[in-house]
């Protein structure tokens, strides 16, 4: 079943950025810092997220967990890990992973297929970006056009399609949608109840629908439904962070 998380992840095996400390407790003690990261949603989730119907996401856990007699309780390994106890040996391994995604209130920024859009005032060297062109070095363009009000969004575009700058290459400054983690668990796929398929925004309380969408995602990876890998259950608020340029 799931495995709720019992202690907050620390810099150690994580990546991603410090915005400062997290909010006071109710025992008036400041929490570690909270860490910003990317993470990846497809036009369909991005659509979901912004209607609030997606609340939810699960992620494969790489490299996959191969016992099958792993225990139904998450041992503490330090303030940075779960750990996972095999009894398949007779020596019990203990299997470290952490969690890339963050603990509750951490920030994840969505990161989605996009495109800059420059201004057609000449303020702007554009020419490279006319028509289906896509120039790739972001670098350049000026510091006063990094805001998302200057880039086209794949899941708000109703045009003809476009040569769209890959999801994985958007930069923090192109992220229209910051996420707060408010909850982290650990379970199989199929451990989904009809709820949680509801809010990963399949739109019904249907594990088959979920598990078709699962498999167009995750099937040529290697952790497909029928497998049932051990996934991060991440459940989450959309932050409503659009602040107006300086």
């Amino acid at each position: 079943m799931d495995v709720k998380r019992q202690n907050i992840l620390n810099d150690k095996g994580t990546q991603g950025t410090s915005t400062g400390t997290k909010p006071t407790t109710d025992s008036g003690t400041r929490e570690t810092c909270v860490k910003e990261r990317p993470i990846l949603f497809s036009a369909p989730m991005v659509c979901a997220i912004l209607e609030g119907r997606k609340t939810q996401t699960r992620r494969a856990i790489v490299p996959t967990i191969t016992e099958t007699h792993c225990s139904k309780e998450c041992a503490c390994g330090g303030p940075s890990d779960w750990v996972w106890k095999s009894h398949r040996s007779p020596h019990v391994q203990q299997l470290a992973k952490f969690c890339p995604y963050g603990a509750p209130g951490d920030r994840l920024w969505v990161r989605e297929t996009c495109l800059p859009d420059p201004p057609r005032d000449g303020s702007w060297d554009d020419c490279m970006y006319d028509g289906d062109q896509l120039y790739r070095n972001l670098s350049v363009i000026p510091e006063n056009y990094r805001h998302p009000e200057h880039v086209i969004y794949r899941a708000a575009w109703t045009g003809d399609d476009l040569r769209w700058l890959p999801s994985i290459h958007m930069p923090r400054w192109a992220s229209r949608i910051t996420l707060e983690v408010a909850d982290v668990r650990v379970q199989r796929v199929q451990e989904i109840s009809e709820g949680d398929c509801l809010a990963e925004g399949c739109g019904a309380k249907d594990r088959s629908v979920f598990a078709e969408l699962w498999d167009s995602i995750n099937a040529k990876r290697g952790f497909g439904w029928e497998a049932n890998p051990w996934v991060w259950a991440i459940t989450f608020r959309r932050r409503d962070e659009q602040q107006p340029r300086a």
